[in-house]
């Protein structure tokens, strides 16, 4: 279990591995990742971020995720590797 702090700096340290991180009341399949920004911009899409940035990833697919007082402040997030194992 880690606080928030603990939980984005091991996914910044794991920045082009696939891990996530989770609260342990969600659900299996939920979790938070760092995406990567994709810095060519020859070939970046209108619209594609310039930065570094986190997403929910479920099994719908990702979306940008911003957490809330409730979920920045817990102290039991999870940390998972590529195979969703919690490794802590």
């Amino acid at each position: 279990m880690a606080g928030f702090d603990q939980a984005l700096k091991y996914l910044k340290d794991h920045r082009d591995e696939v891990v996530t991180v989770r609260l342990p009341h969600w659900k299996k399949n939920v979790g938070i990742m760092l995406r990567k920004a994709q810095d060519d911009y020859p070939t970046r899409s209108a619209g594609q971020p310039t930065h570094d940035y986190l997403t929910a990833a479920s099994r719908h697919g990702f979306i940008p995720w911003i957490p809330t007082q409730i979920e920045l402040l817990s102290d039991d997030w999870q940390l998972c590797d590529a195979t969703g194992e919690v490794t802590d």
